[in-house]
């Protein structure tokens, strides 16, 4: 959302901001599933013996509701950003260094170690054949 939306998310009361939150999730991904023939098909074949499964007799929600707030409200401005250039030579950028990502994922750190892993097996390969370490084709 945009800035001055976030900005009027958070002054909303409790109860307003629940309500936009279930509105959100209840219409922000298309339209519900709804029960097929073959839920019904199922449901009736089953239903002599005792054995229907729950699920056939409950409606399908999606998703959950949200009934309140436990904590403050934040805000953080999603932004990704990657350096135009990440290696030069002698320097290979990694990480936060050469990618950056919104913190709400949690996909930065784990961007970040996949680099080094990667960094550290391609050094590891070449100084095994003799390369120079901060060789730009290494690298």
């Amino acid at each position: 959302m945009s800035p001055e939306e976030a900005s009027r998310h958070k002054s909303m009361s409790s109860e307003d901001f629940v309500m936009s939150v279930n509105r959100a999730l209840d219409f922000g991904y298309g339209p519900h599933p709804s029960s097929s023939s073959l839920d019904h098909y199922m449901e009736k074949l089953f239903s002599g013996s005792g054995h229907t499964a729950a699920s056939t007799k409950e409606c399908f929600e999606v998703p959950p509701r949200a009934i309140g707030l436990i904590s403050e409200r934040m805000a953080f401005p999603l932004s990704l950003m990657h350096s135009h250039d990440y290696v030069s030579k002698g320097l290979a950028l990694v990480g936060d260094a050469a990618h950056t990502v919104h913190p709400l994922a949690g996909q930065g750190v784990n961007l970040g170690f996949g680099d080094a892993a990667a960094l550290a097996k391609v050094i590891s390969e070449g100084v095994s054949v003799g390369a120079d370490i901060g060789d730009l084709s290494l690298l």
